[in-house]
């Protein structure tokens, strides 16, 4: 964050720097911050106005913390990879139904499904060889949808945050190394350490998962990436039910369809009004 910091101040010095798509993420992280805050059990007594003015302030010191990120990175990231800044700026300047930006999606969702597949091939592994699984199961989502919203919430802004983390690393390490892929097998290696692999398999599907991200965050730019943490975080923060008629079944529904619906929207978007199959198409010639 003080690194961070330093590039914002220098870059408003020196009159660089897209402010208006950093204002617009962090009011972004702000409403998401308020959203999580609505979704948590209040009760109606004088200390929630307390609680209230307390949250706001973590609140504004969330969002001012996007807004220091961007401003820090944005000039940089832009001069040197232009790429992999492309649909992030064009989503912030209002291109919703940009179809550049509905493919990186759909991209970042394919991403964020294998990585999910990685991360549980390893775990599948330990428990088929009768060791103990140390995997918390994530009891939170199971309460009610009101949980659910909120762990939903904390995925998207985990995602904006760590995605924005991940390239500041990027960049840092690129100036340091002066060389590309040095500063992309430094940036895994950081990654490997912060995945915490506590066997020898585990060690291998890390390194593959933080290749995998980093090579979206290169080819396709943060954009892909933070919908792929997002679908990531969110499949991950939710119990899945083989079984829909068990009592637990709707937090798996809510998970499959959260990711259904950015499935549906970036799909949408990318085809740009196109049909997705063109008459015939069944046909023999």
């Amino acid at each position: 964050l003080i690194l961070a910091a330093f590039l914002a101040w220098r870059n408003i010095r020196l009159g660089r720097g897209d402010t208006r798509g950093a204002f617009r993420l962090a009011a972004f992280v702000w409403s998401m911050q308020i959203l999580w805050w609505l979704c948590a059990s209040h009760v109606p007594t004088a200390h929630e106005f307390v609680s209230l003015m307390e949250a706001v302030n973590v609140f504004f010191a969330s969002a001012g913390r996007a807004w220091i990120f961007y401003v820090a990175l944005e000039p940089y990231v832009r001069r040197r990879w232009p790429q992999i800044m492309i649909t992030w700026s064009r989503l912030l300047g209002g291109g919703v139904r940009d179809p550049l930006v509905g493919g990186h999606v759909l991209i970042g969702i394919t991403l964020g499904v294998g990585l999910h597949t990685l991360f549980w091939i390893p775990l599948l592994l330990w428990q088929q060889s009768g060791k103990l699984s140390f995997q918390e199961p994530p009891l939170a989502t199971l309460l009610d949808a009101r949980h659910m919203t909120m762990e939903l919430v904390v995925s998207t802004l985990g995602a904006v945050f760590g995605s924005l983390l991940i390239l500041l690393f990027l960049f840092v390490f690129r100036a340091m190394f002066r060389r590309l892929w040095l500063a992309v097998a430094a940036l895994i290696v950081l990654l490997v350490v912060f995945l915490a692999p506590m066997t020898l398999i585990y060690v291998f599907f890390d390194v593959l998962i933080a290749a995998l991200a980093v090579f979206a965050l290169i080819r396709f730019g943060v954009l892909a990436l933070m919908s792929g943490i997002i679908v990531l975080l969110t499949l991950g923060a939710f119990l899945f039910a083989a079984d829909f008629s068990a009592w637990y079944a709707g937090s798996s529904l809510f998970a499959i369809g959260s990711v259904l619906a950015l499935t549906a929207y970036a799909l949408y978007t990318a085809l740009a009004g196109r049909p997705l199959f063109k008459a015939g198409f069944l046909e023999n010639d």
